[in-house]
């Protein structure tokens, strides 16, 4: 009976935590290098400013995520053309693209969140071939929920872990 039990409460706590790989609600932004050479890294980071200027008005008061989405989009031709016309500018090729779609991201933590490992809705820009590092960054996330479930089972399980 007792390993009934204890079954029964591991399938619980199983069901429970996020799987890998489940689809997140977050949507992300990446911009990939053209290499690891340190002047694309510091491009990179220039393109992803750029970037920010033209979709930080659309994600300010988003009303819902999905609305969002569509909106960002709708988008993805100007941004394309905004950011190779900067490049031009700035006496780069213009050879960067913008795609979006859903993404396999590996747990990462920014600022005081952590986002497990999974597929996540993202405008992805690549600059040039795309072989250099990459930066990746949230660009909206639905708000919390306001209650907050704590089981002194489920700390109780986890803890015979540690």
């Amino acid at each position: 009976m007792k390993k009934l039990v204890l079954w029964g409460i591991l399938a619980a706590l199983l069901c429970a935590l996020p799987a890998r790989g489940e689809t997140q609600s977050a949507i992300c932004l990446q911009v990939v290098g053209e290499t690891d050479l340190s002047e694309d890294q510091r491009y990179k980071l220039l393109v992803r400013a750029w970037a920010e200027e033209l979709l930080s008005p659309l994600t300010a008061d988003a009303p819902e995520d999905e609305a969002l989405w569509q909106s960002l989009e709708a988008v993805l031709p100007r941004l394309q053309a905004y950011l190779n016309r900067r490049a031009e500018d700035a006496g780069r090729p213009a050879n960067i693209r913008v795609c979006a779609g859903r993404f396999p991201y590996a747990a990462h933590a920014l600022e005081d969140r952590t986002y497990p490992a999974g597929d996540y809705r993202a405008i992805r820009i690549t600059i040039g071939g795309g072989q250099g590092r990459n930066w990746w960054g949230v660009l909206y996330q639905p708000p919390e929920p306001d209650t907050i479930y704590y089981s002194i089972l489920v700390e109780w399980f986890l803890h015979l872990f540690q």
